[in-house]
This record gives structure tokens, C-alpha cells and sequence, in this order.
């Protein structure tokens, strides 16, 4: 259970979305998450929280990029065959090319986003991954 002290020092949800909605590290808000467009910065270069926590960790940033993708598809198909503003091969054409470029473009805030959610539910190090820090300081310093 986190102590009085770490939940105060805790950004709030409005601050970790709007971090994440800059592309900013959710603890520190300074550090830039991508290094390119499709490249992550791991850890963040100003406090040195990791991203990518462990392997697998960011798959639920594909399934929110999926997620939203299919109801903005769905919404945007609707409300165009229900306003016959395009026949419906044109319609077809230009969902399906919004299927492949929106989440592409959506990529990195999906990954920003989930990133934020998990520091409000499991802030970044947790026990076990504080433990595996201390290993790899111990390690370095033993080969340093």
C-alpha cells in the first residue's frame, strides 16, 4: 500500500493525461517519451523512468490504438451512410484509408496515454521493479 507520502507527491489524472497528450514523461513532465516518430526514449532522459516496464508492458497501447480507431470507423461509417453525402464505394475508400493512417499518426499517443494511466494506477518503480534497480546499480558498481 503506498504511503501517505507517495500519493501526495502523485500528479493528478488531469496532469498525467495532459503530460500525455504533450508526449511528456507522466512522473516528470519534462522528459520527451519519443525520440522520433516511431522511437521511444527508454529511460526518460530527465528522471530516468522507464517506459517499457517489461516485456509485453505496452501491447495495451496497440489494443486503446485499435479501440479507438474501430469507434471512430464505426461512428464515421454510420454518419455517412445515414447522410448519403458519399456513395459507398467512396465512403469504403475513405475509411480505409483512415483505418491505415490514423493509427499510425494516433501511435505514439496511445503509447502516451497508456504509459499515464499505468503511473496513476502502478507509479513507476513499483517494489519489484525498485529491487531490480538497486540489482543493476550493485552490478554496475561490482563491474564499474
Amino acid at each position: 500500500m503506498p504511503s501517505a507520502s507517495s500519493t501526495q507527491n502523485r500528479p493528478t489524472q488531469a496532469t498525467l493525461l495532459a503530460r500525455a497528450l504533450r508526449l511528456r514523461c507522466p512522473a516528470c513532465g519534462q522528459g520527451r517519451i519519443f525520440n522520433g516518430w516511431f522511437r521511444m526514449n527508454d529511460p526518460c532522459p530527465q528522471c530516468g523512468r522507464r517506459f517499457n516496464r517489461a516485456p509485453g508492458y505496452l501491447l495495451g497501447s496497440i489494443y486503446f490504438n485499435y479501440g479507438v480507431t474501430a469507434v471512430l470507423v464505426t461512428a464515421a461509417y454510420f454518419a455517412g451512410y445515414f447522410s448519403e453525402a458519399l456513395s459507398s464505394d467512396q465512403l469504403l475508400a475513405v475509411l480505409a484509408v483512415f483505418s491505415i493512417v490514423f493509427p499510425m499518426w494516433f501511435f505514439r499517443y496511445a503509447r502516451a496515454l497508456w504509459i499515464a494511466f499505468d503511473e496513476r494506477w502502478d507509479p513507476w518503480p513499483n517494489d519489484q521493479e525498485r529491487r531490480q534497480i538497486e540489482r543493476e546499480r550493485a552490478d554496475n558498481v561490482a563491474s564499474g
